[in-house]
């Protein structure tokens, strides 16, 4: 362990250490920053509100881990959290998804913590305030004891809500753009999804991941399948979905009631997504929320899927339609299957849509952009 520096940073995660699947992206920043930190001199430590196996990418970096709760409220955990503070010589907080706005940060900062960082991840939209209620958020959001001196929006949606619907300071906000690492389209992995899941030579893979909830409209794209497959009969295609959550066995009984026990696909969660899609046709996104896009829409579009997104500005923003994807009425089966047909018996639209959305992930969405956009923001308080 490094030799006891005056000024510390802390990171906080939300759920337990071994919760990877849907971290990953915040831990590729913890590192980030942890580098910056060492190349400061400081110390950076992660607190869990539960610690047991951690990701590789922590356990191999200079973070030093901890178990804490800052979930915990009571006086006890208060006092835990910022007795850990004192004594680390916390001087800079980094969050992930919390509040602008919390009375806990002017007993961080009667600590001497003199940044606190929020990176904002959060899905979904939010109304704009009507005046009354507009400038009482004005006037709180301008009261640095209370409030957080820096806001990461991980695309211009996000920052354009803070803006508008939370009322925070332009001055404040920041934009790093939520990136991936580029897959590309490897030939030999062509097959891939055919052999590991029993897919017929030359069928039509359509494929979609996430979290199996309601939210992120699962059972939208399951009545889709039933649409095209038991009423227009188009019987060479094949849904292909990666993920796991509490609605799940709601999804299989549902697509087990239209007979798509063989054609709408559960794969649950995997670690080789990235070669799955690569031999995939189709990606398509039905969520009723996102951050403007979101990573599996990025992912679909780097590996040469013909992307179909819904209307919602807080999930199409990556998208041109019929440019870089097709973008449908949201919660609209009709329109949904209309440009499914259309991908679906096209040859030449899906390889142009393909090809164009692969160079939009590789300069625009590219994750090393991301984090040297971080890492700019980050400096100011480190």
């Amino acid at each position: 362990m490094k030799e006891r520096s005056e000024k510390n940073v802390m990171l906080v995660a939300n759920w337990r250490s071994d919760v990877g699947y849907a971290w990953w992206l915040m831990e590729n920043f913890w590192v980030q920053i942890s580098l910056l930190a060492d190349r400061s001199g400081k110390q950076c430590f992660l607190i869990y509100p539960t610690l047991s196996k951690l990701p590789e990418s922590i356990s191999s970096s200079s973070i030093n881990c901890i178990e804490l709760n800052y979930n915990d409220a009571s006086f006890k955990g208060i006092l835990r959290l910022l007795s850990f503070i004192k004594q680390n010589n916390i001087n800079c907080i980094y969050l992930t998804d919390r509040p602008y706005f919390s009375f806990r940060y002017i007993l961080f900062r009667l600590l001497g913590v003199r940044s606190i960082i929020v990176h904002d991840h959060t899905p979904g939209r939010r109304d704009i305030p009507r005046y009354t209620k507009r400038k009482f958020k004005k006037i709180k959001n301008t009261l640095p004891a209370f409030t957080a001196d820096s806001v990461i929006a991980v695309t211009n949606y996000v920052r354009d809500r803070h803006l508008y619907s939370s009322c925070i300071p332009a001055s404040k906000i920041y934009v790093a753009p939520n990136g991936i690492i580029p897959i590309g389209k490897n030939p030999e992995l062509r097959s891939y999804a055919f052999s590991e899941f029993n897919i017929p030579t030359g069928a039509i893979i359509i494929f979609t991941s996430g979290r199996a909830s309601t939210y992120k409209g699962i059972d939208f794209i399951i009545e889709c399948a039933n649409y095209l497959i038991n009423k227009r009969e188009l019987n060479n295609i094949y849904f292909l979905y990666c993920g796991d959550g509490p609605d799940i066995d709601h999804f299989k009984k549902l697509s087990a009631s239209y007979g798509l026990n063989k054609k709408f696909i559960y794969a649950g969660v995997r670690n080789d997504v990235r070669k799955i899609v690569q031999s995939c046709h189709i990606g398509i996104q039905a969520s009723r929320g996102e951050v403007g896009y979101s990573l599996s829409i990025i992912e679909y579009m780097s590996a040469g899927l013909a992307t179909l997104v819904p209307d919602n500005p807080s999930v199409c923003a990556s998208i041109t339609d019929n440019v870089s994807g097709l973008v449908y009425k949201e919660r609209d089966v009709s329109s949904a299957c209309e440009k499914l047909e259309k991908v679906i018996n096209d040859d030449n639209l899906r390889y142009r849509l393909s090809a164009n959305a692969q160079k939009i992930v590789e300069t625009e969405y590219n994750l090393s952009n991301t984090n040297m956009a971080l890492i700019s923001i980050i400096k100011a308080h480190v």
